[in-house]
């Protein structure tokens, strides 16, 4: 699914209403200096509009990272949009998310009690998307598609980078898969996001982080950016694949026909045969005949029974 940039005679945020078109054509304005400024890792600019940005700059991360929040944030911004797969794709709305995808982590960051001194940023993803980033965005003037596509990359940013940790390790189960479909990939496509997106989103904040804790999750030597770049291609490839065979995994299920309730039943026989091992093979044998003989009713495969099981019979 393509996604277009904001159209800038109307920001793409609800349709045309007379009176209003300037302050429409003035959010897109501001949107594409926002993006543009963040592309220049122009921090004055950005804070200009998103003040609560600058508390990006005082966060200093864990040995996950190798900068600072708005540093991180900037680096992961300048990966997306160079990333030959999506970064024609990356509207403003997507830019706006960058921006956002770590800022509720001032609000959690809290020293790890395993390693004092060490901040941890629990549930920043879900205080970000819940608590710090709609008042910006209401500020910011977003609404709609686009407001939802950013609420969706903030809210599950950190969902694909958990699958990826769990592949590297040889732990990812489907039944994992089967968890983020239903509910990420589902409500994320409802935005006009897709998983290529997701993905790419993933692999740009892991590329921008690639702090000694991150390399070891992955595989990689420490300082190796080449090899950690071909390592997160390779992981979010084989991600891909895999979501995409689940997903049709449940397609085919979905669309297969309900299994059909058996005519006869161990109780149908009970009176006609005697208790025993052979049991089993006389019901094995009772659906083989409701499958290749349709026109038999209940009544139908016990006669057809009878005659082939008559040692049996009572």
């Amino acid at each position: 699914m393509v996604l277009n940039p904001i159209d800038p005679a109307r920001g793409a945020f609800s349709p045309a209403v007379p009176g209003v078109e300037a302050a429409r054509v003035g959010i897109a304005a501001r949107l594409q200096q926002l993006r543009a400024a963040a592309l220049r890792h122009d921090r004055a600019a950005v804070q200009e509009q998103i003040p609560e940005f600058a508390a990006l700059d005082r966060s200093h991360s864990s040995p996950f990272h190798l900068y600072n929040m708005d540093e991180h944030t900037f680096i992961l911004l300048d990966r997306l949009v160079a990333d030959p797969a999506v970064g024609a794709r990356v509207s403003e709305a997507i830019v706006v998310a960058a921006l956002l995808h770590d800022i509720g982590k001032p609000n959690v960051a809290a020293s790890s009690a395993k390693n004092p001194g060490v901040l941890q940023f629990i549930k920043h993803d879900v205080v970000g998307a819940d608590e710090v980033a709609p008042p910006i965005l209401e500020r910011l003037g977003i609404s709609g598609q686009e407001r939802d596509q950013i609420d969706a990359l903030i809210r599950f940013h950190m969902r694909p980078v958990d699958l990826l940790g769990q592949l590297a390790s040889g732990q990812l189960q489907d039944k994992t898969i089967r968890g983020f479909i239903n509910d990420v990939l589902v409500p994320l496509e409802r935005t006009g996001l897709d998983l290529q997106m997701l993905l790419a989103f993933a692999r740009a904040d892991l590329i921008a982080s690639r702090g000694e804790e991150c390399c070891r999750r992955y595989g990689v030597a420490p300082g190796d950016e080449q090899a950690f770049v071909a390592r997160m291609d390779q992981l979010v490839g084989e991600l891909s694949a895999r979501i995409t065979a689940v997903r049709a995994q449940l397609a085919a299920a979905a669309a297969a026909p309900p299994p059909v309730a058996p005519l006869v039943t161990g109780s149908d026989l009970n009176g006609v045969f005697r208790p025993g091992k052979h049991f089993g093979e006389i019901l094995r044998t009772a659906r083989e005949l409701q499958s290749s003989q349709p026109n038999l009713d209940r009544a139908g495969i016990i006669a057809e029974l009878r005659g082939r099981y008559p040692q049996h019979l009572i």
